[in-house]
Order: structure tokens, then C-alpha cells, then sequence
């Protein structure tokens, strides 16, 4: 019997976030190992402020949730980029959830 080796549903995650990003320009911090945090986020335009932007959170469990965190409207074509492609990946409906940024 041949068995068929399927893609790991988190290394198709991972690379689709990564991919989204370099796309969008945005810079990507990961945290966690078996349950990972992806932070995206967008360089501030304006020089008084030195903090990059944080627009938007994914978690690993957003292969079976399709939840997409994201936090200012500047995030949302991203969003709706990623959303598009975990629906076409994971056969779920994407959820874009706006929240408030994490320490605001």
C-alpha cells in the first residue's frame, strides 16, 4: 500500500502567513512552539513614534476556527487576503474579528 503524506496543517498555516506578509509588507512576530501567536505588524509612519503598529493576531488554531484577530482598519485587505486563503486551504469560513490591540 502507497501512503500519501498530507502537508502539516500548521507548516500551511505558518507559510501562508508568512507569505500574506511579505506580500502586505508587513513585519511578522511569532511566539510559541505547539500553540503559536502570529503578531503582525506595520512600521509607524510618523518619526515621534518609534513602535511599529500591531494590526492584527493569529492563532495556530485558526486552521479550524479561521479566526483572524486584527485591530485598526489598515489591517483589513490583509485580513481578507489571509482569510481567502485559509478558506481555500482548510475548507472553513474565515472569521475577521476587530478587538482591541493587546495592551491598549
Amino acid at each position: 500500500m502507497v501512503k500519501v503524506k498530507q502537508a502539516d496543517p500548521y507548516d500551511v498555516l505558518d507559510a501562508l502567513i508568512r507569505e500574506t506578509c511579505e506580500t502586505h509588507g508587513y513585519k511578522l512576530r511569532v511566539e510559541g512552539w505547539t500553540r503559536k501567536t502570529y503578531d503582525v505588524f506595520s512600521e509607524r509612519t510618523r518619526e515621534r513614534d518609534s513602535r511599529d503598529q500591531h494590526i492584527a493576531r493569529i492563532e495556530s488554531l485558526a486552521t479550524t476556527s479561521g479566526e483572524i484577530r486584527y485591530f485598526d482598519d489598515l489591517a483589513l485587505p490583509f485580513c481578507q487576503d489571509l482569510g481567502a486563503g485559509l478558506e481555500s486551504a482548510f475548507s472553513l469560513e474565515a472569521t475577521l474579528v476587530k478587538d482591541r490591540a493587546p495592551g491598549s
